[in-house]
């Protein structure tokens, strides 16, 4: 097998997606996992407020501690027969508003 071919055979490919219908205001949408692992509604109102839904924020921060819990787990399982495998990890991101002269809509701060 040629290097190439191993490479190949190393990628793993996962997939999302995400559908907007409206201004950005008053429009919503729905995003999805995978093929349909997870699917839910978000909108301004959920991204930028209390309301109802998810936002990318949520699932970023929910994709960072399932790598965090894997990557302990691993660690503690690799320690020695006497870790104890199991970790539970809560993130909690936060967005800034900014002001534009032109936009009524705040932007996330990264």
């Amino acid at each position: 097998m040629n290097k190439n071919n191993k490479r190949r055979q190393n990628v793993i490919s996962r997939n999302g997606s995400a559908e907007w219908l409206g201004d950005i205001k008053n429009g919503s949408g729905t995003v999805t996992v995978g093929n349909g692992v997870f699917q839910g509604a978000y909108s301004y109102g959920s991204r930028f407020g209390e309301e109802e839904g998810t936002n990318p924020e949520q699932l970023i921060a929910a994709a960072q501690a399932a790598c965090f819990t894997m990557a302990l787990a691993n660690i503690l399982a690799t320690a020695g027969p006497r870790a104890r495998v199991g970790a539970h990890k809560r993130a909690r991101p936060t967005a800034h508003r900014q002001r534009r002269a032109n936009a009524d809509a705040p932007r996330p701060g990264y």
